[in-house]
């Protein structure tokens, strides 16, 4: 090495090339960022501000209030996705786990049909114990649309479940037929509704 050897500086090019590393790094964190929102946020407050703007009437929702609150959020199939994301946020962004409009949320599941089904097997299948109510939540919710709204008090979920198993769609008994079996493991033979 030579003893009168001066640094030399980083020639123009090197510098100019790190400066569009970081821009890049910085525009993909902000497209990031900006997906994060569009699939997570925005689905997550929409469900929030109709689940708080249905008015609170005995347990569940008005059939023609939750029919109109699903159309508002897309169709069964889109509501469905959106109750699910919105069910899966930590309790704190939501309000609280025993917040009225995470069982609002959960009671629109019920009014989804086939979709909301699905939503409420996999909330089933859940680790989390307040998801697994909110399924039961949409599952209550689900077999009192599907009869009439004068069947709270009658009969119980499971047995209401069961009339399910006779549908006409092939898909809706198999989840109907899934959502026993699940029921039966966890040891529920009968869940009444509340009076």
């Amino acid at each position: 090495m030579a003893e009168n050897s001066v640094p030399t500086a980083p020639s123009p090019d090197d510098r100019s090339r790190r400066v569009y590393v970081w821009w890049g790094a910085g525009f993909a964190f902000l497209a990031a960022l900006g997906l994060v929102c569009w699939l997570v946020v925005a689905p997550a407050v929409e469900v929030h501000r109709v689940a708080t703007s249905m008015p609170v009437q005995g347990y569940f929702p008005a059939r023609q209030e939750a029919a109109a609150a699903v159309a508002r959020l897309g169709g069964p199939e889109r509501a469905a996705r959106k109750i699910s994301i919105y069910l899966r946020l930590p309790a704190k962004l939501t309000g609280g786990e025993q917040s009225i409009p995470r069982w609002q949320a959960s009671a629109l599941l019920g009014c989804c049909g086939k979709p909301g089904l699905k939503t409420i097997l996999r909330l089933f299948s859940s680790s989390s114990e307040i998801r697994q109510a909110c399924g039961m939540w949409g599952l209550m919710t689900f077999t009192v649309y599907r009869r009439s709204e004068d069947a709270l008090g009658r009969g119980n979920v499971v047995e209401n479940l069961r009339e399910v198993l006779g549908d006409p769609d092939p898909e809706v008994c198999r989840l109907a037929g899934d959502l026993l079996e699940v029921l039966k493991a966890r040891g529920i033979e009968a869940f009444p509704y509340p009076k």
